[in-house]
């Protein structure tokens, strides 16, 4: 009963208006059947000895079962106490100790039942209680009305050991689509529960066998990088790329739980995951990759580094889809910023390893080595049948011929070897792309003149704050066919060639990057493609 207001107070409680509001909230299908998932887990926690002791194989079961007309969910938890009816069926009526559980703030099954349906039912068998509790919403009843008032009904149970919830939702708002989905994204959210092989999630089509593997909520486990260190002072031999992270903020919260590098990379599944209370809060189907841990999508720690940590001391949004950062050393920079420290403190820097480790699919990367060694040898076999038709190249070649000379011809431009390394010196361009610094080193030898035009390699460095440099050497040969006729003719051309090594540098640098196979072919036949198209009388 309502208690009486003093003159000139305001009642404040919201009235049956507020169930239309709920109604058509920017909502999910899976968060609304997560709701009716942390009851149940919250019940089978408070309940768990008296249930196991009850059955000591006891597991706890929630089934979801989504028809056309109806959704029903039911669980074998400890049910609803009688005493507990009028906080449970009241909306923002929040649990005696709000510190505990998954049901936290009186809202979950009313907001979710009310989003799903206009008509829902709830039927309660309390654990060491003889009577069966039955409740009736009748939501448009209530909105048109006017009222909240709702009268339980109880019957004798058929059997007094019989225990679980079941809520029936008809007239449904909505229609539930894509079932696998959510049973990945609920998979997600209880992976703890579920690793304890006491929680047993299904969820299926009205129809379909409950029994089916397709109906078990599951979660894919993720495994961690074994390799040797791909950074300079790391540890030796091979070791597990797995480390325990625990820390405590400047406002007293704590954060725990493990970081790894995948062993293998991952776009969908890298990130860190979130969790409060054993239930994931920030990461299900989304995963949390802050911009100072993880760099750009291109990155390979965006695609590596994976880690479940568990917030304790914060609170989360009433939608347990977020948390409630602060501003007093629980704020989300703080957060990030031990983070990124945990992952690279310790012996085992994460981060280096994920940005530097190159992993190959050994088995594959053969049977594609076979076939393009077996190409290459068609094309050297090509490229040596031409060759046999050229003639030597010689300095003589580059000045005019005896009957040039005679003719009156115009002599052309004095070819002669005049690409002095002396005076050519070193250059160097430096340029940042996506947060990585390029910088590109190039000098100049004097090799044979089949030899390469450039060859070039490049070296990735990170330093401890994270931040990528990429260093490339790049060598021209100033002997080669094609620098002979084109290098000494102008300066002009020479600064075309010097851009020209820099792009294809910086082409294989990234295609190395990315883990494509075979760079160092196609620049070995561009190479040879070069010094063939020298641009003398004699072969252009």
């Amino acid at each position: 009963m309502s208690e009486p207001l003093e003159s000139g107070s305001i009642d404040a409680r919201p009235d049956a208006g507020i169930f239309n509001v709920i109604r058509h909230l920017n909502y999910k299908a899976q968060y609304a059947f997560a709701e009716y998932i942390d009851n149940s887990i919250s019940s089978f926690e408070e309940n768990k000895e008296a249930l196991l002791e009850l059955d000591s194989s006891y597991k706890l079961r929630i089934d979801i079962e989504v028809g056309p007309e109806e959704i029903r969910i039911k669980d074998n938890a400890g049910g609803i106490p009688r005493e507990q009816y009028a906080r449970a069926f009241k909306t923002a009526e929040r649990p005696p100790d709000p510190k505990k559980g998954l049901n936290e703030f009186g809202m979950g099954m009313k907001t979710a039942s009310i989003w799903l349906s206009s008509h829902w039912t709830v039927i309660s068998n309390a654990l060491d209680e003889n009577e069966t509790g039955t409740v009736i919403f009748d939501v448009q009843q209530m909105i048109d009305t006017k009222t909240t008032i709702i009268k339980p009904s109880w019957k004798t149970k058929p059997n007094a050991k019989h225990h679980g919830t079941t809520i029936i939702l008809k007239e449904l708002n909505r229609r539930i689509a894509s079932l696998p989905s959510i049973k990945e994204h609920l998979g997600e959210i209880y992976r703890g529960y579920l690793r304890s092989k006491l929680v047993d999630i299904r969820i299926y089509r009205t129809g379909d066998s409950e029994n089916d593997p397709e109906s078990i909520v599951a979660f894919e486990e993720m495994n961690p990088l074994v390799a040797k260190a791909a950074y300079p002072n790391g540890p030796k031999g091979e070791v597990t790329w797995k480390k325990d992270v625990k820390f405590t903020l400047p406002g007293g919260q704590t954060v725990s739980g493990n970081a790894m590098v995948l062993e293998k990379g991952s776009t969908g599944k890298a990130g860190l995951y979130l969790f409060r209370r054993k239930r994931l809060i920030i990461g299900a189907s989304d995963s949390y990759r802050p911009f100072e841990i993880f760099g750009r999508s291109t990155t390979f720690p965006y695609q590596r580094i994976y880690g479940e940590l568990h917030l304790d001391g914060f609170e989360v949004t009433h939608t347990k889809d977020d948390i409630i950062w602060g501003s007093n050393g629980d704020d989300e920079e703080t957060f990030i910023k031990e983070v990124k420290k945990a992952l690279q403190e310790g012996g085992l820097d994460l981060l280096m390893q994920a940005m530097n480790h190159r992993a190959k699919n050994i088995e594959e990367k053969d049977k594609l080595r076979l076939k393009v060694e077996k190409e290459n040898e068609e094309i050297e076999n090509e490229i040596v049948k031409k060759k046999e038709g050229l003639t030597d190249f010689t300095d003589d070649d580059l000045l005019p011929s005896e009957e040039e000379t005679k003719t009156g011809k115009d002599n052309p431009q004095e070819l002669a070897p005049t690409f002095e390394v002396e005076k050519i010196g070193a250059r160097e361009f430096s340029f940042p792309i996506e947060g990585t610094h390029w910088h590109f080193l190039i000098s100049v030898e004097k090799n044979s003149a089949d030899t390469a035009l450039f060859k070039t390699s490049a070296k990735r460095e990170t330093d401890r704050e994270g931040n990528s440099k990429v260093n490339c050497k790049i060598t021209i040969n100033a002997n080669n066919r094609f620098a002979l006729n084109y290098l000494n003719r102008n300066e002009e051309f020479y600064e075309v060639i010097l851009r020209f090594a820099v792009s294809s540098s910086f082409a294989k640098a990234r295609c190395d990057q990315a883990g494509l196979e075979y760079t160092n072919a196609f620049l070995r036949y561009m190479n040879e493609s070069l010094t063939l198209l020298d641009g003398s009388n004699k072969n252009s």
